[in-house]
């Protein structure tokens, strides 16, 4: 999957990164809501998530090797059931 963006970050960062689904969950029925939401990282970074708001799914990583790519994938569950996958990518430099 390729990712939407690339991020850069350094081994010793632990940053925040926001990946969006408002635009997608707009096409929808105010009532149609996020339901669950699964985050998978590439081994050898850490991930932590926090519970998503308004459509915005906070996700932190920490660590990684230098001169590593590492990949994000976010997939949200809708209270329909409707699936979105969202792939971010982070350079560790």
């Amino acid at each position: 999957m390729d990712p939407l963006k690339v991020f850069e970050k350094r081994p010793v960062d632990e940053q925040d990164y926001d990946i969006s689904f408002t635009e997608w969950m707009n096409r929808f029925s105010p009532a149609d809501t996020m339901s669950t939401i699964d985050v998978a990282v590439d081994s050898g970074i850490t991930a932590v998530v926090d519970p998503p708001s308004s459509g915005v799914v906070k996700v932190k990583l920490i660590g990684g090797t230098a001169g590593y790519k590492y990949l994000v994938k976010a997939k949200l569950t809708t209270t329909y059931g409707r699936v979105k996958e969202v792939c971010i990518a982070v350079v560790v430099k």
